[in-house]
């Protein structure tokens, strides 16, 4: 039997483990979560994704400016961001949002691309 035909894995994807995971935490792993619980900016460029049309899936590598707004959004409870078009806005939010509320025991927060995907 496959670590798919478990139920361990969201519809069967494997980079998508649901709450029947089994699976061990290492020390370096238990390590590196702490480390991310502490430090937005570890968080993203280590446990974030994106998918690259050229590339595929890959690590998010974070530009200058990305990471001051992470840092600013981080340490102001109110923050607003003047930016461009098509400059990750949506990436970074995502980032703050997961990285925020991935390491509370109750959280709960909606996304969505368009009002009508979120009703």
């Amino acid at each position: 039997m496959s670590k798919k035909d478990t139920g361990m894995f969201y519809m069967g994807n494997d980079n998508l483990p649901n709450r029947n995971w089994q699976g061990e935490y290492t020390p370096d792993k238990i390590k590196s979560l702490k480390k991310a619980q502490k430090n937005i900016l570890y968080f993203a460029e280590t446990f974030f994704y994106i998918v690259n049309l050229d590339a595929g899936r890959e690590k998010i590598k974070l530009y200058p400016a990305q990471k001051k707004a992470l840092r600013a959004m981080r340490d102001n409870r109110f923050y607003i961001l003047l930016a461009s078009r098509q400059i990750g806005k949506s990436t970074l939010m995502t980032i703050y949002l997961y990285g925020k509320h991935a390491f509370k025991k109750i959280s709960a927060y909606f996304s969505s691309r368009t009002k009508k995907q979120l009703l």
